[in-house]
């Protein structure tokens, strides 16, 4: 497998409370095919296939279906979908800020909390001329992530206004909130339930879930930047009371052992 480039880049700053960043990935696997699991993540997600599609299986089925031109990947909660790809492929991938896809959007996030949908049936048809035009341009990164801001731009006067569950969310992402989900509601300036309901809509998943699923793929990730530390040091970093529990975690969000789903990582940092 050679893989010819792999950047990540900032959105403009008009945006960057709506987007953490674009992801852009040119990899030849040649005849070579591999499959990955998608499992849980708290990432939001919309993705562009510029090349030779994806196969995406269904885990309890087995059946296959190429991916759309344009995905949204709403956030995963479990282990429903594989990836499976040879050849050529370059993939452009616009990460949200937790809040972000639902600000410009406007779509209740439950509505694709654990699908794969095509973004024209979320989004509507616009984002298939976006895509038309950013395959244009699939050697010039800076190029398409000019064509894919004009796009998003236009969403931002449109915008919803942002909430503070964006900052409790942005906070189990790195493992800093507050434990107690009383504590984020009263620093949010909601009661207990209103604070679940507004977190449910703009996140997708409710809060004691979502930090779950955080705190899951902060050891992977950690675990994938720094391979010679120990499973006890990762998994002990990332806010878990001992190994076995995240070994639980493991079977419950990814359908394998840590081993096993660290060779088929998909990286996913916060």
């Amino acid at each position: 497998m050679n893989v010819y480039d792999v950047v990540e880049a900032l959105p403009a700053p008009p945006l960057r409370e709506y987007v953490r960043c674009y992801h852009y990935a040119r990899v030849d696997l040649g005849d070579a095919v591999i499959r990955k699991p998608l499992t849980a993540r708290p990432e939001q997600m919309m993705q562009f296939n510029l090349a030779q599609p994806f196969a995406v299986v269904d885990r309890r089925s087995g059946a296959e279906a190429s991916a759309p031109d344009v995905v949204i990947v709403g956030r995963q909660t479990r282990r429903n979908l594989d990836l499976r790809a040879t050849g050529r492929l370059i993939t452009l991938t616009v990460h949200f800020q937790p809040t972000g896809f639902y600000r410009l959007f406007h779509v209740p996030l439950r509505h694709v909390t654990d699908l794969t949908p095509d973004a024209t049936d979320v989004v509507g048809v616009d984002v298939r001329e976006v895509h038309e035009r950013v395959v244009e341009t699939p050697d010039d990164l800076w190029s398409m992530v000019a064509i894919l801001e004009r796009f998003l731009l236009t969403k931002v006067s449109d915008s919803r206004p942002l909430h503070p569950v964006q900052s409790a969310a942005r906070s189990m992402l790195h493992g800093s909130a507050p434990v107690g989900l009383g504590t984020m509601a009263a620093q949010s300036q909601l009661s207990v339930r209103q604070f679940e309901r507004v977190f449910l809509e703009q996140v997708g998943v409710a809060p004691q879930m979502f930090g779950r699923i955080a705190r899951f793929a902060r050891a992977l990730q950690s675990k994938s930047d720094e391979p010679d530390r120990t499973w006890s040091e990762v998994v002990a970093d990332a806010g878990y009371y001992d190994q076995m529990h995240f070994v639980r975690d493991c079977r419950a969000f990814g359908g394998d052992t840590p081993t096993a789903l660290m060779r088929t990582w998909i990286d996913c940092r916060p």
